[in-house]
């Protein structure tokens, strides 16, 4: 596996320190009064970066694992608890873009959610397999928090 950093990788992680930076400036309040960063995951989301390992052909970065990699060790850098939360999206996200056993219009659908519409997944539940969520930042219902979908129908299309 060729690891030699891209002209793209680089700026990428130069973009990671910049949010990384303005990220330090709350963790220490988010950490002290266990909130979460939600106002961090907006910047993630402006920034483009939910879409950072959906293929380029599905119209995000195709950055892959190394891309990968490297976001979650910068933006680690600034505020731990984002990265740990946006490697929860980007776990999903991957591997699901990368396999085999997932359907075109599954990956298109997947690639619509998070490039459209802008959504951050957060998983599989091992509890409930057949479901996977996403969180909107401000709901309207729930101002300064996360809304929560769940999403069984397309977690069993993704499951296939």
């Amino acid at each position: 596996m060729d690891f030699q950093l891209t002209e793209e990788h680089v700026r990428l992680q130069q973009r990671c320190r910049q949010l990384a930076e303005d990220f330090a400036t709350r963790a220490a309040l988010h950490d002290r009064e266990a909130t979460d960063p939600i106002e961090n995951y907006a910047l993630l989301r402006q920034a483009g970066f939910y879409a950072l390992n959906v293929p380029t052909d599905l119209g995000g970065w195709g950055m892959g694992l190394l891309g990968y990699a490297l976001a979650a060790e910068e933006l680690a850098q600034g505020c731990p608890s984002t990265a740990l939360a946006f490697n929860m999206h980007l776990c999903m996200v991957g591997p699901l873009m990368e396999s085999s056993l997932v359907t075109v219009d599954v990956k298109q659908r997947l690639a619509r959610l998070v490039v459209q519409d802008q959504k951050l997944l957060a998983g599989i539940s091992r509890n409930r397999p057949r479901q996977a969520c996403w969180a909107r930042p401000r709901h309207p219902h729930a101002p300064g928090g996360l809304t929560v979908a769940i999403a069984s129908q397309a977690a069993r299309r993704l499951r296939r």
